[in-house]
């Protein structure tokens, strides 16, 4: 079994520009835990603002949100899940392939039919 370790910079591309988020590190990690625990209580658009400035930087934050008080909650909502939803994207991409692997494993054992995912939408929708 080959294990691949190259993991490439995420990028997300917001109103036309394209940022680099942060590398998942364990500071990273632990900065994004610390501030969850400080702005627990608070306001959700504190801690969105508070995780986009780890993921995004303060240098796209200053391009991104420049309307003070008047910024609009929505957007911000949509940008930091979608930041946060593609920083998330290799372990989604990991958890992917190890349900995948489960499930082929279990149409060989002929518990399961084998549908792709264009079958399982189809059928959805």
């Amino acid at each position: 079994m080959r294990i691949e370790t190259k993991i490439e910079r995420v990028r997300v591309e917001i109103e036309g520009r394209a940022y680099a988020l942060a590398e998942k590190t364990i500071a990273v990690a632990e900065a994004l835990r610390r501030a969850r625990k400080k702005y627990r209580d608070a306001p959700g658009y504190r801690l969105w603002m508070a995780e986009l400035k780890i993921l995004l930087g303060k240098r796209a934050m200053k391009k991104l949100f420049t309307d003070g008080d008047g910024e609009n909650l929505d957007r911000m909502q949509r940008i930091h899940d979608g930041a946060l939803r593609a920083f998330e994207h290799n372990a989604a991409q990991i958890e992917e392939e190890h349900l995948a692997a489960a499930l082929r494993e279990l149409c060989r054992a002929g518990d399961v039919p084998l549908i792709s995912r264009g079958d399982a939408q189809e059928r959805e929708g």
